[in-house]
């Protein structure tokens, strides 16, 4: 249960609701006699700690009938659960988009480049184009604002399905730069700055999140997560619980990367794990220069998987639509033969 108090533990738990800044807030003109107590005759009084932007969280009626709330997990890596961060509605939406799409999970071989299956992950996936309709639109908006990166440094999302036993172990979010897959993630976005780890259902069993060379934000933290499978005791780790997002910073505020990022998706031991990963660049992400879309053609056989794939591509769907129809991250496109991909 969350806390009940604005603020528990210097801090840690931060009992508020998310706001979306769409309504809610304050005028300029409001911000600007707050600042300037006393010009029209109030009194003086003490200013509590709950910062801006928590303030913003906790007013938020959407966020309020949720029951949203924030809880700092860890300052190595720097990871924060936001309890409640999406509706049932929009858990159910996303996976309805995707459900009928996702395949094989695969991984890039961070010396070749090339796209291959490995044990390592074992999940299945898809992608979901960025802006893909106006209920994903206005989530990816709302990522950046609570993460401070703006949308369009977001990679398209990707979608996972991990069924009993599935897992993904121990990686880094963020590609070294003496790395053929890290340089070319570089040269159209940037480092990948944040990830976001929004959970779409509720794990019975297993599924945690962990990172295993973390350190707990402190000793009452840790003592809740005996409750975690062995692997999640590993480190810091998050449960999956549908509606929550995990968003923690690959990169320090020195501008390299954290070794402490490094996490693993714990196998599943009862349940369904569904989670959808928004990936965070430290500038504009260019969808047309995807690192995908130059290893379409490695990803075996050429072909087209629906029969409208040659109508698409003469509307331009080739570019409009590369992920889907090209391919992304490992997933094979749907139309690569009419995009002439191989």
């Amino acid at each position: 249960m969350p806390p009940t108090e604005a603020t528990t533990n210097n801090g840690r738990n931060l009992r508020g609701t998310f706001n979306w800044f769409s309504s809610g807030t304050q005028s300029l003109e409001d911000s600007t006699e707050e600042r300037l107590i006393g010009w029209k005759g109030e009194t003086h009084h003490v200013r509590t700690k709950e910062e801006p932007h928590e303030k913003m969280f906790r007013e938020t009626q959407e966020g309020r009938a949720r029951g949203a709330w924030i809880e700092q997990l860890s300052w190595r890596p720097r990871a924060y659960l936001y309890h409640n961060f999406l509706s049932d509605e929009e858990c159910d939406h996303i996976i309805s988009l995707s459900e009928k799409r996702v395949q094989r999970s695969s991984v890039v071989d961070s010396v070749t480049g090339k796209v291959k299956e490995d044990p390592i992950r074992t999940s299945h996936q898809t992608f979901l184009r960025r802006a893909q309709d106006p209920i994903m639109a206005g989530l990816e908006e709302r990522l950046g604002r609570f993460s401070g990166i703006p949308a369009e440094n977001g990679e398209d999302m990707q979608v996972l399905r991990y069924q009993h036993g599935q897992k993904y172990d121990a990686h880094h979010d963020v590609g070294e730069l003496n790395t053929k897959s890290g340089q070319e993630l570089a040269s159209i976005g940037g480092y990948r700055m944040a990830t976001a780890l929004l959970y779409l259902t509720t794990v019975e069993e297993g599924g945690e999140t962990v990172f295993p060379f973390s350190e707990w934000i402190d000793d009452e933290r840790e003592e809740e997560s005996q409750g975690f499978s062995e692997c999640g005791k590993r480190g810091v780790a998050a449960k999956p619980k549908k509606g929550d997002m995990l968003m923690f910073w690959s990169i320090t505020l020195k501008h390299t990367i954290d070794p402490a990022s490094m996490h693993a998706g714990c196998p599943v031991l009862r349940g369904e794990k569904w989670t959808a990963t928004k990936w965070m660049h430290e500038k504009p992400f260019k969808l047309n220069d995807m690192f995908s879309r130059s290893l379409a053609p490695k990803l075996g056989h050429c072909e087209d998987k629906e029969a409208s794939c040659a109508e698409w591509a003469k509307m331009g769907e080739c570019l409009n639509n590369s992920p889907f129809m090209l391919g992304q991250g490992g997933v094979e496109g749907m139309c690569r033969k009419s995009c002439k991909a191989c």
